[in-house]
């Protein structure tokens, strides 16, 4: 976990560094990687604690960050580990991205007591689902070599 941990920070540091011009508060989400295989490979008590891991990790920001980071992380695991089971990996990033994004626009709305942001869901639903694919498949892409690293580290 701690491993996973220290991938999503890093993980969530370098899309820092790639701002998406024109959209305010759209990401890439690259940190939801770790938690979307978590979700797939670890179970429930791992995909919660790395998302209460990232919630207090938030907190080095600010508290509204710490918020809006339980909110989404919280919310989105617990929509993907509903449809783990009967859905596949693309589809339920896809819907983790999108309650992620939902969670953390109704939290904003209740800490700012403005509902006018409330506007800017279908923004969020659809930057939600290109997201969340992009999630999926760079997941696909690096689950291999993600679960070779932890497989060597275990047989140490």
């Amino acid at each position: 976990m701690g491993m996973l941990f220290a991938l999503a920070i890093a993980l969530n540091w370098l899309e820092s560094l790639v701002p998406l011009p024109g959209i305010p508060g759209i990401k890439l989400g690259l940190s939801n990687i770790v938690t979307l295989y978590c979700v797939s490979a670890l179970g429930p008590l791992s995909a919660l604690a790395l998302a209460a891991l990232k919630a207090l990790f938030a907190l080095t920001r600010s508290p509204t960050a710490c918020m809006l980071s339980a909110a989404g992380g919280f919310c989105s695991v617990v929509v993907m580990l509903l449809l783990s089971r009967k859905s596949s990996q693309a589809f339920c990033s896809v819907c983790g991205a999108v309650s992620h994004n939902m969670a953390q626009l109704g939290v904003a709305a209740l800490l700012f007591q403005n509902a006018y942001v409330l506007y800017y869901l279908p923004v969020l639903v659809i930057s939600g689902v290109i997201m969340g694919l992009i999630t999926a498949t760079l997941l696909k892409g690096v689950e291999p070599v993600v679960k070779k690293a932890i497989n060597k580290k275990n047989n140490r």
